[in-house]
């Protein structure tokens, strides 16, 4: 797909446009890839979002036990080691990374960026039960980090500007569902690491690009589903807690079978894309944003009780 060669070409230059836009005064708020952060306030606020996700090298995981206890998973001892080496320019760009702290392992990676990197964390908790008081819990973290967004920008988060940032951020979830849907009853017309690549290119990529891509490649797969043959290889659905950016290896052993992954449910490496958020006139835009981003939120595999 040339709209998806494109995009590629796009995120492996976007770190030095990151890094140009930060010399003249744009902020860019670093993020862990849990999705729980809403891109949307950080935009509305005038910063660049970054969502840092690495995986698959060794070294980082390894370099990472000077600085943090060694049972750690190996997802965020990467974090810590990949900041610490200095060989992934991004791991330093942030004014603000901000952390979803869904448990003890990626808390380590705020206290990381704090204490070492000299790089302030904010800290949003996330409960794991959804009901009254877990929600009511949430949106204080919201609403903070809303607070905490203004401050490091020194500009206001407006309803207006808010309200587009969702729209785009909706239109952004619709057309990934949509592309994921192609794949039903039939012989996939994306195969799952292309599909994963769309989603974990968006953690670098400018948004105007990255929808423009995802509008051309979800037309020419459309055209492609029209022919597509029926299923004939078994379908796996692969769920996950976390599948770093260029991690490859279960597409490896997978490749080695007649077997084709068809749907993916990952929580760290994928763009939640199951739910928009609910936009109606006069309604309260955090309010919104909270319900999408946490009760109405698929589980994700670290959450409990497992019942839900």
């Amino acid at each position: 797909m040339e709209a998806l060669d494109r995009l590629r070409a796009h995120a492996a230059g976007r770190i030095v446009e990151i890094a140009k836009a930060k010399r003249k005064g744009t902020k860019v708020i670093g993020m862990t890839p849990g999705g729980f952060i809403p891109e949307e306030l950080i935009r509305a606020a005038g910063a660049i979002p970054l969502v840092l996700g690495k995986g698959g090298d060794p070294e980082p995981c390894l370099e990472s036990l000077t600085y943090a206890p060694r049972f750690l998973c190996a997802f965020c001892r990467s974090q810590i080691g990949y900041l610490m080496m200095g060989e992934a320019a991004e791991y330093k760009l942030p004014d603000l990374m901000v952390v979803g702290i869904t448990d003890v392992n990626i808390k380590v990676v705020a206290d990381g960026y704090d204490y070492y990197a000299g790089i302030p964390s904010f800290r949003i908790g996330v409960p794991h039960e959804r009901d009254a008081n877990g929600v009511k819990y949430f949106k204080y973290h919201m609403e903070n980090f809303k607070a905490k967004l203004e401050e490091v920008t020194g500009n206001k988060i407006t309803d207006e500007a808010l309200r587009q940032e969702i729209i785009d951020a909706n239109k952004k979830r619709a057309l990934l569902k949509e592309i994921s849907f192609l794949r039903k009853g039939c012989e996939p017309v994306i195969s799952s690491r292309d599909y994963i690549t769309l989603h974990q290119l968006s953690f670098y990529s400018d948004k105007d690009v990255y929808l423009k891509a995802l509008e051309e490649i979800r037309d020419e797969l459309v055209e492609a589903h029209k022919n597509a043959a029926p299923a004939k290889h078994p379908r796996i659905m692969l769920v996950a807690s976390t599948l770093a950016y260029g991690d490859r290896r279960i597409y490896e052993i997978i490749d080695e079978t007649d077997a084709q992954i068809v749907f993916e449910n990952v929580d760290e490496g994928m763009v939640p894309y199951y739910e928009n958020v609910e936009l109606t006139d006069g309604c309260d835009l955090m309010d919104a944003l909270v319900d999408c981003y946490f009760p109405r939120r698929i589980k994700a595999a670290w959450d409990r009780p497992w019942d839900g």
